[in-house]
């Protein structure tokens, strides 16, 4: 297989001489069909002067094109295609010059130039450059064009089976978030503390016990169903943000300020459903709940260009403690096996509060479900 970078030098000499080979002889070939009266003799003697050449031509021509492509695989694909057509053509004239040399000196074409018509044969022989020239340009450009082409085919192979590797892993992890995520939705604390606030409210505020009922029905359905969800918008998530964060609220009261600011126009980008509440469910027992002032929790989805950037700020302290590791390691890992290298996930401490920000692609790729 022809690459030109990322391979060994014995790889690359190797099918050098394998390319110049299949020149000479095809160039000797063609020569011996003109000739009136071909002989074995001829023919290797023909194929001798070939080899010559193709291998002054072509080796200056490979090495040409391996530098083109080491020193300018950074620009873009015209530019490094102008740069290989170009050093090919002075690799064919170059190397018609050494050709010429070798076969005077060795007196392999018959010629028997002395040192006195040694430069003027030499010169005379020039008349021959443009064409070796061209010859080069066109199997270097070819050469090269072949290679592309197996590099795309390569890129575009890795891709797919890198993405299948990614949906197969996906798949086991969204169903291992989602059963924690259920299980967490349902844990004796949090059910015993929403449940003794609705008891709390039926006789006092009974239209506030029904909105709260109401609440954690949306929050039990919404985990439910996770389970057949591959993506959800945006719009949904923070919706169930807000409807956890009202019961939080009426649960802790003052202790608990909260803010949802999403940027306008992002509201239809897929994310994975349940990639946000456990970086709020986490902010409200770690910052909010152990603290007796309490304490605030913002959300912010804004764009970065053809990006997007999630945030989670609390004015707690820093996370900490298996739950917290546990979150965060599975939140990982669902990033990774959602968006590969297209996401970015990290933890900062900003005016003395935490951020924990996401950088995923802006675009709604994703269809609004994945049976």
């Amino acid at each position: 297989m022809l690459r030109f970078v990322d391979r060994p030098l014995g790889s690359l000499l190797l099918k050098a001489a394998g390319a110049n080979l299949f020149i000479a002889t095809f160039a000797a070939a063609i020569l011996m069909l003109r000739s009136e009266s071909p002989s074995a003799a001829e023919f290797f003697h023909v194929y001798a002067v070939s080899l010559i050449y193709s291998f002054c031509c072509g080796g200056l021509a490979w090495a040409s094109i391996c530098f083109a492509e080491r020193r300018f695989r950074r620009f873009p694909r015209g530019v490094r295609i102008l740069v290989v057509a170009l050093l090919c053509v002075l690799s064919g004239a170059i190397g018609q010059f050494i050709g010429s040399a070798i076969c005077l000196l060795t007196n392999i074409d018959g010629r028997g130039a002395s040192s006195v018509t040694f430069s003027r044969t030499l010169l005379a022989d020039w008349v021959y450059a443009p064409i070796l020239a061209l010859i080069a340009a066109c199997f270097g450009l070819l050469l090269y064009a072949c290679d592309m082409l197996l590099r795309n085919l390569e890129a575009a192979a890795t891709r797919l089976k890198d993405k299948e590797l990614r949906e197969e892993r996906l798949l086991k992890l969204r169903a291992e978030a989602e059963l924690k995520a259920l299980q967490a939705r349902v844990n004796p604390p949090f059910l015993f503390n929403t449940l003794n606030t609705i008891a709390s409210l039926i006789s006092e505020e009974p239209e506030k016990a029904e909105e709260m009922t109401e609440k954690l029905s949306t929050l039990f359905r919404y985990a439910l169903s996770a389970d057949r969800e591959g993506h959800v918008r945006l719009a949904q998530e923070l919706h169930i943000l807000r409807e956890y964060l009202d019961i939080e609220q009426v649960r802790l009261g003052e202790k608990l300020r909260y803010l949802i600011d999403l940027e306008p126009g992002l509201d239809h980008v897929q994310i994975p459903p349940l990639l946000l509440q456990p970086l709020v469910e986490n902010s409200v027992q770690c910052a909010i709940a152990r603290r007796e002032e309490g304490g605030s929790i913002e959300v912010r989805v804004r764009r970065l260009g053809e990006r997007c950037l999630l945030e989670v700020v609390d004015d707690g302290p820093e996370f900490s403690g298996e739950p917290a590791d546990s979150a965060l390691r599975n939140i990982r890992q669902r990033l990774a096996a959602t968006y590969g290298a297209e996401h970015r996930f990290s933890i900062l401490r900003l005016n003395g509060k935490t951020a924990v920000q996401i950088e995923i692609p802006s675009f709604p790729f994703y269809s609004d479900k994945v049976h």
